[in-house]
């Protein structure tokens, strides 16, 4: 056993079963930034109130109305409704849970 390698209480066969000749990195990108865009196409009240809560500047600014006019537009072509409906439900779960009702 060389000075870098470490003992393992499991008995490999070989190191090749480790090694890989697929791309690793970019599936895992591509997933990424699939779920980013999904995201930020449905649920730019997040991106908006995530900017709301960042400390005053005049980036801040800026960010604050980029975010409303995404905002705007995700809701003017629909994208913001599914998100909304499950918001409304959610807190109707929430609602009937403080208060102590049955359901």
């Amino acid at each position: 056993m060389a000075h870098d390698e470490l003992h393992s209480p499991i008995d490999y066969e070989t190191d090749d079963e480790w090694a890989r000749d697929e791309p690793v990195l970019g599936p895992a990108f591509g997933i990424i930034a699939v779920a980013t865009a999904f995201l930020a196409l449905t649920n730019a009240v997040s991106i908006r109130d995530w900017v709301d809560e960042q400390p005053p500047s005049a980036r801040q600014a800026v960010m604050t109305v980029w975010s409303d006019a995404w905002l705007a537009r995700t809701e003017a072509i629909g994208l913001a409704t599914p998100r909304a409906a499950l918001h409304a439900q959610w807190e109707k779960a929430q609602a009937l849970r403080l208060s102590g009702g049955e359901g």
